[in-house]
């Protein structure tokens, strides 16, 4: 019901618009940190992979889960893809800037534990 009333274009819209807003603020956190989508919202609907230098995805996950609440997906050792290292975040349109202001925070932590 919320998909058929927002429409599938405001939906895109919301989601590109939250995927860009974390990932502006993390790279201001995170000036190491490598994305492997591409900032253009034409290239990607809302989601984005991140790694942080020097960890571990799967311990970047857990870090997330476990100690904030926060679940992302562990991106890394595909056939496809084994160059990727990293969690992929996937805002919905639900998804509030607060929300990602807290995985933003959480990445830091993570990654200075």
């Amino acid at each position: 019901a919320l998909h058929a009333t927002l429409g599938v274009a405001r939906k895109a819209a919301r989601v590109r618009y939250l995927t860009s807003y974390w990932r502006e603020r993390a790279a201001v956190a995170l000036p190491a940190a490598r994305f492997y989508s591409q900032p253009d919202e034409a290239m990607s609907c809302g989601l984005c992979t991140v790694e942080v230098p020097g960890l571990d995805p799967e311990a970047v996950r857990v870090g997330l889960r476990q100690e904030h609440g926060i679940v992302v997906q562990t991106m890394g050792g595909l056939g496809r893809t084994p160059h990727i290292r990293g969690v992929r975040v996937s805002p919905n349109v639900y998804t509030s800037p607060a929300e990602l202001d807290r995985l933003v925070e959480a990445l830091v932590a993570v990654g200075s534990t």
